[in-house]
């Protein structure tokens, strides 16, 4: 009730959205979302209010996630294109098969591999992967913790913490502060993340836009 009255306070339209589906917080899913962005854009608001209003439900969303009230966040990758007229968004079984591929392919180099399922599983901007330093990456046997943004993120995936083992093993002899190094040590920037998830979504058939970078 404390999480109803605070929307209702910061955000009557999506709150009314969400009465008027018979949706709750803990059933909305990313098709649910993109419904609601649809709404948006057929009520004549305009794109860069569109993305606002987005943004701030995401951020609601992640204070939901924060207080374990909902396991994901809907709102993760809905994005509106600015003057294009278009929604991206990555669905729920797209994210599914993602994450499954990146589990399973061992073709895919080790950092790579952390780097997307960071983007896609546990919805890390590309932005903040950068900032990563390794003074935030905790790794123990049972899990890896990660400090991104004033938040804790606990990662008890057997398959994500050997790979986070097998990749801090192979950075033990560089002395960069930055957790993600690129192949000539030196720290990784934005558009390293770009061409990363380029050729990944490529790979298996997603839209690059519909993740958040």
């Amino acid at each position: 009730h404390n999480h109803l009255k605070f929307l209702i306070i910061e955000d009557k339209e999506t709150i009314n959205f969400i009465e008027n589906k018979e949706y709750t917080f803990s059933n909305l899913n990313s098709e649910k979302a993109q419904e609601y962005l649809t709404l948006l854009e057929t009520e004549g608001n305009k794109s860069s209010s569109i993305n606002q209003h987005i943004a701030a439900i995401r951020g609601f969303f992640d204070y939901l996630m924060d207080k374990q009230s909902i396991d994901s966040n809907p709102f993760l990758y809905v994005k509106y294109q600015l003057n294009r007229g278009q929604n991206k968004t990555i669905s729920d079984t797209e994210i599914s098969k993602a994450i499954r591929y990146l589990e399973e392919e061992k073709e895919i180099e080790i950092r790579d591999r952390l780097i997307l399922l960071l983007l896609i599983k546990f919805g890390i901007r590309g932005s903040d992967i950068c900032k990563l330093s390794i003074h935030d990456v905790s790794y123990n046997e049972k899990n890896t913790t990660i400090n991104c943004n004033d938040t804790t993120i606990k990662i008890d995936s057997p398959i994500i913490n050997k790979l986070f083992l097998d990749y801090i093993n192979s950075r033990l002899k560089s002395t960069k502060k930055e957790f993600f190094l690129t192949q000539f040590d030196k720290p990784l920037k934005r558009p390293h993340i770009v061409y990363i998830t380029k050729r990944f979504t490529s790979l298996i058939g997603l839209s690059q836009s519909s993740l958040v970078l």
